[in-house]
């Protein structure tokens, strides 16, 4: 079942302010690895759904308005688990054959330590001067 860019952003404003919702789906559609388009496809959906449960908070009713679209792509994955399981030997065969360099982690860099300020001397306090009182 596919559904369009305003169902899904109108199910984002249940959750979040106009501006708010838009901003959201785009960042969803940047995690999710999709384009923005007027149409999304069930696995597109899903996709969404998966990326917006990792980076919205309470995002729960958005989810339960999502769901419906989402379950299409989910019913077909669990009618095809032939071609899943010939997929997951592929990564491993194609591991098998890359070099051992590319599989080594990018190194991480140390946060630089910022330099402490110099400390101030503590200034003297000058004696208030009284002025004389006169009697009379």
């Amino acid at each position: 079942m596919a559904a369009s860019k305003a169902l899904i952003v109108n199910a984002l404003e249940s959750r979040y302010d106009y501006y708010s919702a838009r901003n959201v789906f785009k960042e969803a559609l940047r995690v999710a690895g999709l384009e923005e388009k007027n149409e999304y496809s069930s696995a597109d959906i899903a996709a969404l759904v998966q990326s917006l449960a990792e980076i919205g908070d309470r995002v729960e009713s958005v989810l339960a308005r999502l769901q419906p679209h989402a379950e299409a792509a989910s019913a077909k994955k669990a009618a095809k688990p032939e071609k899943k399981a010939s997929a997951a030997e592929e990564p491993k065969k194609a591991a098998a054959s890359t070099p051992a360099d590319k599989l080594k982690p990018a190194p991480v860099a140390k946060p630089v330590e910022k330099p402490k300020p110099a400390k101030k001397k503590a200034a003297k306090k000058k004696a208030a001067k009284k002025k004389a009182v006169k009697k009379k």
